[in-house]
């Protein structure tokens, strides 16, 4: 709303208008009295003037820009641009003078938010520059924005004492509002220590159609920007710095936060992105959390550091609450923490068979956790990929939870790079249907390159094909099967693994170990290359197909003959082991008849190849083919 301001005086000169309108400009430097007038009559306004220069503005005029009068103005009012954009400008204590002179209201820096919810329920507020005192929430209505003047330049303190626990939400938690902007300011809750379960410094519940955009927060008691039972909220272009309980950035359903309701999946739609969060201290907090209930929720493009010992980003599921699902981390960069990404789900929830699911971790940047750059616990349908994680790994687990076995199923690692990892960087435990795929692996300083173990449950289905795996401290592939566990269907094809450091740390492409009674059947390894490694394959077994691999090999062929005077013939027959099977067949018919022929003292270098009879003249030549694991 603008102030009009009433001026009252005689004209006794001649007025010169500048910026009216940029056409009154240009008049004002060359027209006519009569251009001027009659200008002035088209854009709506009544001017009365005589020849002799005197104007008399019988209507109201608004000057958008500067007027320079010469004389007197009389008969109207004028109204001055104020520049505002909200509907109502309220200034702090310690805005500037001539800004608080543009101001509907000036508080007095007691309990402000008094006063500012009060024009909230009037329309739209802008916040001046300025520092704003809360001792309660500032409560914003449906239909209605809070807007500040920036970041550091509008900032609002609470009094991080009592039960002043969030600073700005929204109206009414029960019906739920809409169309709520809140944007360009800085909230600091001014708690020193905090604990969980109170909010958010910013804190919506059942808010639809909304965003929060340009806001810093700090110092929460738990969380510093939530968001409980929404639909379609946009977080984007905030900063969350020291929540002292809980999480920088939260999205839930669930009944431990304020405004949430146990068993419930309400939230459809929250977008958190180019967004920022640090310092995060509690004992269960991360930098981003989703948990208990929400569906389509997006973190894109944040950053999260400075985290200590806690997660960058956290989606998992409470006792007795709904698994979040359709979940989506994208493009976000990690620096520290104790796991980068986290999915899990760590309590048994109101389903006792529901899993988090629909997951998708694509285009990270991880570096410097220390247990699991991406750490997927007992979820399903997960796809990992084109993440780029240094130093640490990616790992799939189950978990075990009142006596039953929950694991991951149906999770695709797809195109990661992963350097220096201090375990295996692709580590997975337990786990069904698992289809890890043209991933880059380089280097290490403890483990194997890609470990698949089947340590608590009989497993299925895995796929390992087309990574390259590269100077890893121990092997590239580790396979393990335990206490009477199996894996079935296993199948290693077209991976590049090899050793290309002056001393060589890698000791085998593949191992594989069967303890304690394990086992691994329907196993295909095909078509790899193992040029440049110290070993190529360790604890293959004879129902293995191994097939066509570079520096591995599993089948060959040639020629051999028994001479005349002699029944039988030793082979070298060139495989890696002994051979599963080996074909003779006979090239003619030798002067002497030999009525059969056989094959007996296989080794791991050679064969004999024997006949019944001496040849004679003509010895007797045999076609030979010698194969590792073929007739599976």
């Amino acid at each position: 709303m603008k102030n009009p301001i009433s001026v009252l005086l005689a004209f006794a000169g001649i007025i010169v208008l500048l910026a009216v309108t940029p056409l009154l400009m240009a008049l004002a430097s060359e027209a006519t009295y009569t251009d001027i007038r009659n200008e002035m009559i088209r854009q709506g306004y009544v001017a009365l003037a005589d020849q002799d220069g005197n104007l008399d503005v019988a209507g109201d005029m608004e000057v958008d820009g500067d007027a320079l009068v010469n004389g007197d103005i009389v008969g109207a009012s004028v109204t001055a641009p104020t520049g505002r954009s909200a509907t109502y400008v309220i200034a702090a204590l310690d805005t500037p003078a001539h800004a608080k002179a543009q101001a509907d209201f000036v508080c007095d820096g007691i309990d402000d938010q008094i006063e500012i919810n009060a024009y909230l329920l009037l329309g739209n507020v802008q916040l001046l520059e300025g520092n704003f005192s809360t001792s309660g929430a500032i409560t914003i209505p449906s239909d209605t924005h809070l807007t500040g003047s920036g970041i550091g330049i509008t900032s609002i303190t609470g009094s991080g004492t009592g039960t002043h626990y969030q600073i700005l939400t929204n109206s009414d938690w029960v019906v739920g509002n809409n169309h709520i902007v809140i944007s360009n300011l800085t909230a600091d809750a001014n708690w020193t220590t905090g604990s969980t379960g109170k909010g958010g410094v910013v804190h919506l519940v059942k808010v639809t159609d909304s965003a929060i955009d340009k806001l810093e927060v700090a110092n929460g008691y738990s969380h510093n920007i939530a968001t409980v039972r929404c639909q379609i909220v946009y977080i984007q272009n905030c900063v969350s710095r020291d929540p002292q309980g809980d999480d920088g950035f939260s999205v839930s359903d669930g009944s431990s936060e304020p405004g949430g309701s146990a068993g419930t999946a309400e939230t459809d739609g929250v977008w958190v992105v180019n967004c920022n969060s640090s310092g995060v201290t509690g004992a269960s907090s991360s930098a981003f959390e989703v948990d208990d209930g929400p569906t389509n929720v997006w973190f894109v493009n944040n950053y999260a550091f400075n985290l200590g010992t806690r997660e960058g980003f956290n989606a998992h599921v409470h006792t007795g609450e709904v698994c979040p699902t359709d979940i989506h981390f994208i493009s976000n960069t990690v620096d520290g923490g104790v796991r980068g990404i986290n999915v899990a789900r760590d309590y048994v929830p109101v389903a006792e068979d529901a899993y988090l699911s629909d997951i998708l971790i694509s285009s990270n940047n991880i570096s410097g956790t220390t247990d699991g750059a991406i750490c997927i616990t007992a979820a399903r349908s997960v796809t990992i990929e084109n993440n780029i994680v240094d130093g640490d790994q990616i790992k799939i687990i189950d978990k075990l939870l009142g006596g039953t076995r929950y694991f991951p199923k149906d999770v695709d690692i797809l195109q990661n790079t992963i350097t220096a990892s201090d375990a295996a960087p692709i580590d997975a435990w337990n786990s069904d249907s698992v289809n890890i795929n043209g991933n880059r692996i380089i280097g290490g300083t403890a483990g194997q390159g890609i470990r698949v173990e089947a340590n608590n449950r009989s497993i299925v289905d895995i796929l390992i094909r087309d990574n390259t795996i590269r100077n890893m401290d121990y092997d590239g592939v580790f396979i393990e099967t335990k206490t009477g566990f199996t894996l079935t269907g296993l199948s290693i094809v077209a991976n590049r693994i090899y050793d290309d450091q002056e001393v060589k740390t890698q000791n085998w492409s593949m191992r594989f170990l069967d303890a304690d009674g394990g086992s691994i059947t329907q196993a295909l390894i095909t078509d790899n290359d193992f040029a440049g490694s110290v070993g190529s394959i360790s604890g293959a077994v004879a129902t293995m197909e191994i097939l066509d691999n570079i520096g591995y090999v599993t089948s060959n062929s040639g020629t051999a003959t028994v001479a005349s005077g002699g029944t039988s013939i030793v082979v070298n027959h060139g495989l890696v082991t002994t051979p599963t099977r080996v074909q003779i067949t006979p090239r003619e018919n030798p002067t002497n008849a030999v009525s059969f022929w056989w094959v007996d003292t296989l080794t791991t270098t050679q064969f004999t190849i024997h006949v019944n009879a001496d040849p004679g003249a003509s010895n007797l030549d045999f076609d030979w083919r010698a194969v590792i694991g073929e007739g599976i």
